[in-house]
């Protein structure tokens, strides 16, 4: 009877086709934010007229000369905040819908197009804990740090704090309890395999 009861808990709070939908968006969004973040190196360095180049986990400029601090920073902070852009962005729409007191009892399309854009801020927090597991990591977010003579992860940890308190809010005050497990569980599947198909398999091929 108790595993009964369990199962049909479950099965309230689980629905299998939003975690196989979420688990492909989930999987696209890893890759288009890795690609929307190199376009923010790209965009920048371009409008100093440099000749950037994006490659499937990062960017590069064909130059002869070393480019001046001040233009560096600027080109990282490109990329950071365009990821950051993005996120805000649908965090404010999150926001938006929540403050009209807009409450449904499930999720429509939209409301799931807010909360992926602002699961973009989810590469600040994983970022970071990377940097602990492989040392020999440099994110933007760390050599902003280091031209600003700042502690190597000062900004990094900062911006994972803040990301991790708007995800937090987005995840158990917006989306409904009935499609949390859903979520959650569609966000770690599908980023996971986002990660390594693009970055172990397709990217390399495609953006070398």
């Amino acid at each position: 009877m108790y595993s009964l009861t369990l199962v049909t808990s479950l099965n309230s709070y689980f629905d299998k086709r939003l975690f196989v939908l979420l688990s492909f968006a989930f999987a696209a969004c890893t890759v288009i934010g890795t690609l929307s973040h190199e376009l923010g190196h790209f965009l920048i360095a371009l409008f100093f007229g440099e000749k950037p180049k994006i490659h499937f986990a990062s960017s590069s400029i064909d130059t002869p000369y070393e480019i001046s601090q001040t233009k560096e920073i600027l080109i990282i902070l490109g990329g950071v905040m365009m990821t950051l852009f993005i996120g805000f962005t649908g965090f404010a729409q999150v926001m938006n819908r929540y403050f009209r007191r807009i409450r449904l009892e499930k999720l429509e399309l939209n409301d799931w197009l807010k909360v992926l854009l602002t699961m973009f801020l989810l590469r600040e927090p994983f970022n970071f804990v990377l940097h602990f597991w492989a040392k020999e990591t440099h994110s933007d977010e760390q050599q902003l740090a280091t031209l600003f003579s700042l502690p190597q992860n000062c900004v990094s940890l900062c911006l994972s704090l803040v990301s991790i308190w708007i995800i937090y809010f987005v995840i158990f005050k917006f989306v409904p309890r009935v499609q949390r497990l859903s979520l959650l569980l569609g966000a770690f599947v599908g980023s996971t395999l986002g990660y390594l198909i693009w970055f172990h398999f397709i990217g390399p091929l495609v953006l070398p």
